[in-house]
């Protein structure tokens, strides 16, 4: 990772070719990554941020960075790679009428761009009750930012092995139908009308606080209805007019 300090002009950057890497560049003091996010597709262009027109070149493997500047804000130079290798970068530019350059052969991915397993959730209760398990999710995350990543971004990094605990450990109560309010009706009237509600065989914990739909087969009562016809009469008599027939001379 390399920083380049607010008022910098005539700023080149070169990597040289034969390292697969992308270069990724982000404003200091938004902290927003404006070439070559994760999501972007590394592609010559020119990009405007905060006023700073910058020139971006990709030529097969080798890339290459420039603004006239002066800088308004500093940035980060970050470079994005999916092998553990080092980089070697050149630079140059002008600060104060002094000329700052430097090939730095040792830019890695130590702190900039090393990717790790992080911890992001738990998974959901295997049972409502009765004594469920529940396990690790682990997740990609850039150690730069802390920011999670797509998982192919640790496809060559070992991922730890899930922790188990238990879970929705109260008893279970017994197994029941519960079904949901009747929609409106299909119809106001005629023969034509029906309502349909939802309906579900749950499985609760003994504290009435959890609840999942299960298997229908697994209770047996008797299913209630989920369709019923409504609005069975005949509609009221109407007057209908037709169209009126051609004058006549």
């Amino acid at each position: 990772m390399l920083e380049i300090p607010k008022g910098a002009r005539r700023l080149t950057i070169q990597e040289f070719k034969g390292t697969p890497h992308v270069l990724a560049v982000k404003n200091q003091e938004t902290d927003h990554v404006f070439l070559n996010d994760e999501h972007e597709i590394p592609e010559s262009r020119v990009v405007i941020e905060k006023g700073v027109v910058w020139e971006y070149n990709k030529t097969g493997e080798q890339e290459s960075l420039q603004t006239n500047g002066p800088l308004k804000y500093g940035v980060i130079l970050m470079v994005r790679s999916h092998l553990d290798s080092k980089v070697t970068v050149s630079y140059k530019y002008i600060i104060q009428d002094h000329i700052r350059s430097s090939l730095e052969s040792n830019m890695v991915q130590e702190e900039a761009l090393v990717y790790e397993w992080a911890l992001k959730k738990w998974s959901h209760c295997s049972k409502p009750c009765g004594g469920g398990m529940q396990y690790t999710r682990f997740g990609c995350r850039r150690k730069a930012d802390g920011k999670m990543v797509e998982r192919i971004d640790c496809s060559d990094i070992n991922k730890p092995r899930p922790i188990s605990r238990k879970c929705n450990t109260e008893s279970c109560r017994s197994l029941r139908w519960v079904t949901g309010d009747w929609e409106a009706c299909s119809a106001s009237c005629g023969l034509t009308g029906w309502q349909r509600r939802w309906v579900s065989c749950q499985q609760e914990s003994s504290s009435g606080k959890q609840q999942r739909s299960v298997n229908s087969k697994l209770c047996t009562d008797d299913r209630p209805e989920s369709k019923q016809p409504c609005n069975r009469f005949p509609c009221p008599a109407a007057w209908r007019a037709g169209p009126w027939t051609p004058v006549r001379r």
